[in-house]
């Protein structure tokens, strides 16, 4: 039997370098980090704002802003413009039936709901309109699926 003096453990030092090579070799994309710190951005942008001026930052968040920056990188990164074409449709399909998860904010004064239960309202109501938008691009873009 062995004594506790007589294991020897051997701890490997983390290969910086070998971590470095990955990332640089696409373990990581360096494209997606680009895109989810952009993207953070705006988010971060618009909350900050919120603070200030809600009504303003409300505006803000309603442009299209998201959608100016993926098309290109949408084009860019697969390289075909009926791919981005088809994507800009059912984006233009989903803005207005988007605003189906405002639906319950708007209750709250008739319906007397707190905060929690009308995000979570929103979210059913998010999901209907998921349907509805899957149910209109199978008749715009029949061959999408």
């Amino acid at each position: 039997m062995l004594a506790d003096s007589d294991v020897v453990e051997t701890e490997e030092e983390p290969d910086i370098n070998r971590g470095l090579e990955v990332f640089r070799n696409g373990g990581a994309s360096m494209e997606f980090i680009f895109k989810a710190i952009l993207a953070g951005c705006v988010v971060s942008g618009a909350s900050w704002l919120a603070g200030r001026s809600p009504v303003l930052a409300g505006f803000f968040v309603a442009l299209p802003i998201s959608t100016a920056i993926l098309l290109p990188m949408v084009y860019w990164e697969h390289g075909s413009p009926q791919t981005v074409y088809q994507l800009a449709r059912s984006i233009a399909v989903a803005v207005p039936l988007t605003l189906f998860f405002f639906i319950p904010f708007f209750l709250t004064r008739w319906l007397e709901i707190n905060f929690w239960l009308a995000y979570a309202m929103a979210f059913v109501f998010l999901g209907a309109a998921f349907i509805l938008h899957q149910f209109i691009m199978k008749l715009i873009e029949p061959n999408a699926y």
